[in-house]
């Protein structure tokens, strides 16, 4: 069993709830939301940093141990989808 935590990761294919009509441009370079990784796991809090190539930078409040590669991430602002994306690199 993997017992690694992480405290950051990057997510690509980042998009935004269009129900919303919010795109990534609109949206400050960073902000604090909540995440959820995997369909059970706690929502947890964040901060997500839009970087320049589309993808986003994920800083979790505190390190969570069963994030993977491949797997989506989703960020809310209570109980309002903002978006999402596949994480593509897991930064300990």
């Amino acid at each position: 069993m993997n017992s690694t935590v992480y405290d950051q990761s990057i997510i690509k294919k980042v998009s935004t709830n269009s129900r919303k009509k919010t795109e990534l441009s609109q949206i400050s370079q960073s902000f604090e939301c909540q995440i959820q990784v995997r369909y059970h796991q706690e929502i947890s809090n964040c901060t997500v940093n839009i970087l320049s190539n589309g993808t986003a930078e994920i800083i979790f409040e505190k390190p969570m141990k069963t994030v993977a590669v491949g797997q989506s991430a989703v960020f809310y602002d209570g109980e309002v989808l903002l978006g999402g994306g596949i994480i593509d690199r897991v930064l300990e």
